[in-house]
């Protein structure tokens, strides 16, 4: 289980691996779907949205009985309870936001996904918590949290890259002050789990402390806050997104 050829780490051998399989599967998928209509695309795009939430909350169950993990993340946290695997991550909340966006066409909710999405789950991916490092990609909580993680990623893409989403500079502004509204909005929630004692240390969208993230430790060292050393983040967001929105209006 733990030989070095299957260890997972960024940038090492197992994960380009994977970054590769899931680009040449998610490409040909692209190519497939635009010989489809609309109403197609979106039953492919519901179908493995779906599908990847029932995973979420099949691996998440057995996340909760991983005496490892246990002993590495739920004993520091009194133990496993739902309300710290909620979906309400700057990564995993887009599981809902995708299929959201597809069944209301609502080109902002999409836009969020597109642009905001991957940004989330690479962060999760390229800067894993120790529990999600340097372990045998055949643990199942290496399984579970790197398919959801790649497989939310690439939804996010598909909705451009099949049609249902057209990048505009007018989008930028309104999904910057949605994002930043959300994230209050979480915020406020992770700080009724605290005070309730539901859930004492509740931080989704790390609305209360970095843990272990390199970016956001960087900028609770300059602004030292919860909630607001996230706002730089949202500041450089803007031209992450005026940079993609050029780059899919060149290529499209």
């Amino acid at each position: 289980m733990n030989n070095e050829n299957l260890i997972y780490r960024p940038f090492n051998k197992v994960f380009y691996v994977i970054t590769l399989c899931y680009a040449a599967v998610y490409t040909l998928l692209s190519f497939i779907l635009v010989k489809f209509d609309m109403s197609v695309r979106k039953t492919v795009l519901l179908v493995i949205g779906a599908l990847v939430i029932v995973y979420y909350f099949i691996y998440k169950y057995r996340l909760s009985r991983d005496k490892e993990y246990d002993e590495m993340y739920y004993s520091k946290v009194g133990g496993f309870t739902w309300w710290y695997e909620l979906p309400l991550h700057l990564c995993n909340i887009n599981m809902f936001l995708v299929p959201l966006g597809l069944l209301l066409d609502n080109r902002y909710i999409m836009g969020f996904a597109f642009f905001i999405g991957p940004v989330g789950t690479l962060m999760a991916i390229l800067m894993p918590s120790a529990s999600f490092n340097n372990f045998s990609i055949l643990k199942e909580r290496m399984r579970g949290y790197y398919i959801t993680h790649f497989t939310i990623l690439f939804n996010c893409l598909l909705l451009v890259t099949a049609g249902f989403y057209h990048p505009e500079y007018a989008d930028i502004f309104p999904i910057v002050i949605v994002g930043i509204l959300l994230s209050f909005l979480i915020f406020v929630f992770n700080m009724v789990l605290r005070k309730t004692g539901i859930a004492s240390n509740a931080n989704y969208f790390y609305t209360v402390d970095p843990e272990e993230n390199k970016i956001l430790e960087f900028f609770k060292s300059k602004i030292p806050y919860s909630y607001l050393y996230l706002i730089p983040l949202f500041v450089i967001f803007v031209p992450y997104m005026y940079l993609m929105t050029f780059i899919v209006k060149i290529f499209a």
